[in-house]
């Protein structure tokens, strides 16, 4: 990140509307996956046709009534030749695509409001012409874009002008030459590195449009790839866990500055363990070659093993790409050094295979899908040609993989093939249905109940307890810092057998320290700190950045944001949403300024940020500000929406995290111009933390965190569907 706000290891400092494609659209698509509901698609739709935007409220009026409530590789030089361009791409698409199935293109349920969007099945590219031009198709990561890229070209009607590389850049450079002796009506252009930009520049020039897959450009219209803000921060977590939390990595990272997706990798990766894995050390980075990858990191691999004998090296991870990591996996393999786990990013059919093998020590990866990436860009091409704006930036999840049982599944998932039968691991965890606190008491102490998330923790606490058979003693801080610190002092008095706290500042720190000189073990719900064994909160870090791409896709990738922001400093998981919202930002929309950070108060929050906005608004009259963000929470932003609907300035979207049932029926509103937000699971939340004490109370080994995932909320569909999904309308 390139701020003066924070710090993040590689980032210098801590410091529209998409839609996701639901699965009824995704036979639609002419990829090769099983499941394709987590694709966003990063377009200007707001929303679907009001007849079913309508449809959702009213049958959530009913509800209410009832209830009475990068490639990863692309620099170097390999010195492949080219192969001749040609008007047939089939001609060209390795392995062809020809019995595949072919895609329904019926759409009457795809219907979009009008001006927001041609629905998926209305494209065409009849009678136009497209340019395909890859790095290379030896790797399964361009292989697969390209025949996916050619394969939507052919789909919608048009016709592929295709390119290969063979993995030397300035050849796929080169390559982009023919497209304007072509003169092609737009080009796709798959990876590689700056030897591209000038002749993506007498493309623009010649008013030739071109879209990047994995290739960020100021000469494209747009450029697809995977989310890799998530790719890297859940590698972290995931690696972070797989050495309990704790000893001396390595990693290689050759491309994250020079190839902004492999920056954003690595930086998101770093961050993670940086913040979240105080006890893990980076103690070696090293730099993989372009060419050759497996063979180059297979030998730096054994080389480092000389420098770390057994037990001061815990994992090697690679930040951008997984094909080095095939030959860090040989060298361990063939070293006998297979206590060092491998991690990396891509998760191709082969590296997965690996991860397949009896005792693989191959435990992270992170799966994307390349042919969806491809066909997206396509897509676009197609919305740009027929006259729709088109954002700059569009991202596809991508799929963690942490495991021999999850690298099966997603396997088979992404249709690589039948996986093998994985035995159980050695090293499982007691199941949860065999926990138990049978005789046993738990505190339960909770900063307050007015707020609806710190109830549903507080309730889903106390109903763990219960069910495993315990007591719980309980406590309410009537969101009182100093009064939920006070309470602590009952559980000492009552010498519990452990302590679940929810929540909290830096007031309960010596309370928690008092708690564990006395051996009783505390169990934190959002609330990390020295003195106890777990804490189990949020992905906060996906929280963060999936709130920065989703609300700067709202706005057009451009604009002036204020954002509240008064806890980030104090509260861990408060600063892990805003640094990693910010990182979005400054890296992913160049075209956003943070124009003002403002202070909620704690107390009264929402009159004291509906003011706050009243006041901002006179500031920035219309046209001067785009959005308002709560970083951390989601209550003040119940004020900002409050004040912009007051003042008749609904032209500001709002933006938030948390998503309890009050704020996502704002969000449900109609007209509303509250826009994103994200989902916690209190509840799972505060009953993992009970399962982490149960288990660190019968003897097992817990990590220092654990993480519940949080569900993305973009406009009023996806509100619609988490509230449900939640059970908030039962």
């Amino acid at each position: 990140m390139r701020s003066d706000s924070f710090v993040l290891v590689g980032f210098d400092k801590v410091e529209k509307t998409d839609v996701r494609l639901e699965s009824k659209l995704c036979e639609h698509l002419y990829i090769q996956v099983t499941e394709c509901t987590n694709v966003h698609y990063r377009g200007e739709i707001r929303m679907r046709s009001w007849k079913i935007l309508l449809g959702l409220l009213a049958a959530f009026s009913l509800i209410v009534a009832s209830c009475g409530n990068d490639d990863d590789d692309s620099s170097g030089s390999s010195g492949s030749q080219a192969e001749q361009p040609t008007s047939e791409a089939t001609s060209e698409a390795p392995d062809g695509d020809s019995g595949e199935p072919q895609p329904d293109t019926g759409g009457e349920d795809e219907q979009t409001a009008d001006g927001q969007g041609m629905p998926t099945a209305e494209l065409s590219l009849e009678g136009l012409t497209v340019g395909v031009a890859v790095v290379g198709t030896q790797h399964f990561w361009d292989r697969e874009a390209f025949e996916g890229a050619v394969a939507e070209v052919e789909r919608l009607g048009g016709t592929a002008v295709t390119t290969d590389g063979g993995r030397d850049n300035q050849v796929h450079a080169d390559n982009h030459d023919v497209f304007l002796t072509r003169e092609v009506d737009a080009v796709v252009t798959i990876l590689g590195d700056d030897a591209v930009e000038p002749k993506l520049e007498a493309l623009k020039d010649a008013g030739i449009p071109v879209f990047g897959v994995d290739h960020a450009s100021p000469h494209i219209v747009n450029n697809t790839g995977s989310d890799n803000f998530y790719a890297g921060s859940s590698a972290g977590r995931n690696m972070g866990d797989a050495i309990g939390g704790a000893g001396n990595v390595a990693v290689f990272n050759a491309f994250g500055e020079v190839l902004s997706f492999c920056g954003d990798r690595y930086n998101n990766w770093r961050y993670v363990l940086d913040n979240a894995y105080p006890e893990i050390t980076v103690v070696e980075e090293l730099a993989e070659e372009f060419a050759n990858a497996p063979q180059d990191a297979r030998q730096q691999t054994l080389d480092l093993l000389e420098r770390y004998p057994r037990g001061e090296l815990d994992a090697i991870h690679v930040a951008c790409w997984d094909q080095p990591a095939i030959g860090v996996y040989e060298a361990l393999q063939e070293a006998g050094r297979t206590e060092i786990i491998v991690s990396a990013i891509d998760a191709g059919p082969d590296t997965l295979e690996l991860m397949l093998e009896p005792d693989s020590n191959w435990l992270v990866n992170v799966a994307q899908q390349p042919r969806m990436i491809a066909t997206i860009a396509v897509q676009n091409a197609a919305r740009h040609l027929a006259g729709e704006t088109v954002l700059p930036q569009s991202y596809v999840d991508v799929l963690p993989v942490s495991g021999a049982e999850q690298a099966a599944a997603i396997y088979e998932q992404l249709g690589y093939g039948d996986a093998p039968d994985v035995a159980p691991s050695d090293d499982v965890a007691m199941p949860t249905a065999e926990l138990s606190l049978e005789g046993l008491t738990v505190g339960v102490a909770v900063v307050g109940t007015q707020h609806f998330w710190d109830r549903e923790a507080f309730e889903g606490a106390v109903a763990e307890v219960e069910r495993l058979g315990g007591t719980a003693v309980t406590t309410d801080g009537g969101r009182d810092n100093q009064v939920h610190a006070d309470n602590h002092d009952v559980f000492l008095t009552r010498e519990v057998d452990a302590v679940v706290t929810i929540l909290g500042d830096d007031a309960v720190e010596p309370k928690l320290e008092a708690l564990k000189d006395a051996g009783i073990p505390v169990f934190g719900v959002d609330h990390a700190s020295p003195h106890i064994v777990n804490n189990t909160g949020s992905d906060n870090f996906y929280a963060g950045s999936s709130a920065g791409r989703n609300m700067g896709d709202a706005i057009g990738g451009a604009g002036n944001v204020a954002v509240f922001n008064a806890f980030g400093e104090v509260l861990s998981f408060c600063g892990d949403r805003y640094n990693n919202w910010r990182y979005v930002l400054d890296n992913a929309y160049p075209e956003i300024t943070v124009v003002e950070e403002l202070a909620e108060e704690f107390a009264n929050a929402p009159q004291d940020a509906r003011q706050q906005t009243l006041d901002l608004l006179e500031r920035y009259p219309r046209g001067e500000l785009d959005a308002i963000h709560v970083a951390c929470w989601d209550q003040p932003a119940i004020g900002v929406y409050e004040a912009l609907q007051e003042a008749g300035r609904t032209e500001i979207i709002v933006s938030a995290i948390d998503a309890g049932p009050d704020t996502l029926e704002l969000m449900l509103e109609p007209d509303s111009n509250w826009l994103v937000n994200v989902a916690q699971q209190p509840r799972m939340i505060a009953t993992i933390a009970v399962q982490n004490a149960a288990r660190h109370l019968a003897g097992e080994t817990v990590l220092p965190q654990s993480y519940v995932d949080v569900l993305p909320v973009s406009g009023a569909e996806q509100a619609a569907a988490i509230y449900e999904q939640l059970g908030y309308g039962s």
